[in-house]
């Protein structure tokens, strides 16, 4: 999967690229001016719609728990934060 798609109610639909995936979460990454940074909650579950990067192929829905919320401070990430994801 390249990307997911995040939907929260009062809040605009949010696709944001992942990073560190393995069979049982991922992480998403999203910049510190993100409605999410405001909206998201460590043991919040959520409907989380992951796509491949080769958008030809059927994406999928997953329910998921987010287990941490971390700032980036160094490297290309900067100023972003990562939100690990549990698929439940």
């Amino acid at each position: 999967c390249y990307s997911a798609e995040i939907r929260l109610v009062g809040v605009p639909v949010h696709e944001v690229k992942l990073k560190d995936l393995s069979s049982k979460g991922a992480s998403i990454l999203f910049k510190d001016n993100s409605s999410l940074l405001n909206h998201l909650h460590v043991g919040q579950d959520l409907s989380v719609k992951y796509f491949f990067e080769d958008r030809s192929k059927p994406s999928e829905m997953f329910q998921a728990k987010v287990k941490h919320i971390t700032e980036v401070n160094e490297g290309r990430f900067k100023g972003y934060y990562l939100a690990g994801l549990s698929i439940l």
